[in-house]
């Protein structure tokens, strides 16, 4: 199964007898930004009882993981976390799962219950992305093009990076690289060959949202 990158931060938090849960998510790219954002957590919620994390970086032969428990029972938080996030559809992501003890025990299984909950509740909240190589171009073309050379790059998955307008219009996109043939081909026969291009950079590493 391919794997995603979260594409940006999120959070969830949820109560379990009278202990409140918060569960922090960050994408990483290394384990020393992950054991960073753990330890940014950490300061920011002083107050809690327990901050309990997990983390995954890379997929198939070359993944490398780490958890704690922080505190609570051996085996009972940052295990269930890490299972439960070596089963999710991301990599290249940090988990911390921050709780405030409400009075009452949960005991083994109750604890183990409750952190796999956090990891299940945030998964759906996360913003898929990838790495991929991307190129970067200018197109050059008159006012008239506009409009449907605007809809091309939409449909085409493409993006706009800056945009110029003097005596004609100039648009910076972003395009895969492995669509950068399809997308001169499609546009120069979009306007009957009545467009510049040109390549600034090519198969730079970009993170692409998927919708």
């Amino acid at each position: 199964m391919d794997k995603f990158i979260p594409f940006e931060k999120a959070e969830v938090s949820y109560v379990i007898k009278k202990s409140k849960f918060l569960v922090t998510a960050s994408p990483v790219s290394t384990a020393e930004e992950a054991r960073a954002f753990i330890s940014e957590i950490k300061k920011k919620y002083t107050d809690a009882t327990h901050n309990v994390s997990a983390f995954v970086i890379g997929s198939g032969n070359s993944i490398i993981s780490g958890c704690s428990d922080d505190g609570e029972p051996p085996g009972t938080a940052g295990k269930p976390m890490l299972t439960a996030l070596t089963g999710s559809i991301f990599t290249n992501i940090v988990l911390v799962s921050t709780r405030w003890f409400g009075g009452i025990k949960l005991g083994t299984g109750g604890l183990v219950k409750a952190y796999s909950e956090g990891v299940f509740q945030i998964i759906p909240l996360l913003k898929k992305s990838i790495i991929t190589s991307v190129d970067k171009i200018d197109l050059l073309f008159s006012y008239s093009f506009y409009d449907s050379i605007l809809s091309f790059i939409g449909k085409f998955g493409s993006e706009i990076e800056s945009s110029d307008f003097s005596d004609n219009v100039k648009l910076t996109c972003i395009v895969k690289s492995d669509m950068i043939g399809k997308f001169q081909k499609d546009i120069l026969n979009l306007t009957n060959g009545n467009v510049s291009f040109k390549i600034l950079e090519q198969k730079i590493q970009r993170k692409i949202l998927i919708v």
